[in-house]
């Protein structure tokens, strides 16, 4: 495998599977990343399957298990224990509270909880995304999108709306094409909430 080459990432703290884009490589491992507004990942050379995909180990089960219950009716508020309630706030206060915080690149390859995002005062795109989300309810979708190659963003779709969750107002036109996760709100809060990198 060689720079710019793709693999598929199978991690299994990530409810979807996202196209990795290699950006170097070691002796011993490879260097890739998502797209611009998201975390390089570094994989091992001896975990990649023959089909390009890495071989993660650790939560697979724990992953299985999380999204077996919400498919059984299970919501997270059933089973977080950090006991985030369900607000659904009206569109103009959610997108005003997270169009507040501050952009942040980041170095660490995981969401942050919304207390997180709140606490650090800001994230990434997918921060952004998650927080936003949590705000507006149920009916918040993530959406995970290339815009141009090899940089990938993330977003909010709402009531059949694309919304840039860190800009209060600005409304977006994707092409369905460039979609690559729909990461239900329940789902999102259920993982995100559950599994933060400082759980928060």
């Amino acid at each position: 495998m060689k720079v710019g080459d793709k693999i598929k990432d199978n991690d299994p703290r990530i409810p979807y599977e996202r196209v990795l884009y290699i950006v170097e490589t070691t002796k011993t491992h490879i260097i890739a990343t998502p797209g611009k507004c998201q975390r390089v990942v570094r994989i091992r050379k001896d975990r990649i399957y023959t089909d390009g995909k890495p071989r993660r180990s650790g939560f697979t089960l724990l992953a299985i298990i999380a999204l077996a219950l919400m498919l059984a009716g299970c919501t997270p508020f059933g089973f977080n224990p950090m006991s985030y309630e369900e607000l659904s706030l009206p569109l103009a206060e959610a997108w005003t509270r997270t169009a507040a915080f501050e952009y942040q690149d980041e170095t660490v390859d995981a969401w942050k909880s919304p207390r997180e995002f709140e606490r650090d005062g800001g994230g990434d795109c997918e921060d952004f995304a998650l927080y936003f989300a949590y705000l507006l309810g149920e009916d918040a979708t993530i959406i995970l999108y290339h815009y141009s190659p090899g940089i990938s963003h993330a977003v909010v779709r709402y009531y059949g709306e694309y919304l840039e969750p860190g800009i209060c107002g600005e409304y977006l036109t994707i092409d369905e094409s460039e979609i690559f996760a729909r990461i239900p709100y329940y789902l999102a809060m259920a993982w995100y909430t559950d599994h933060g990198t400082k759980g928060l």
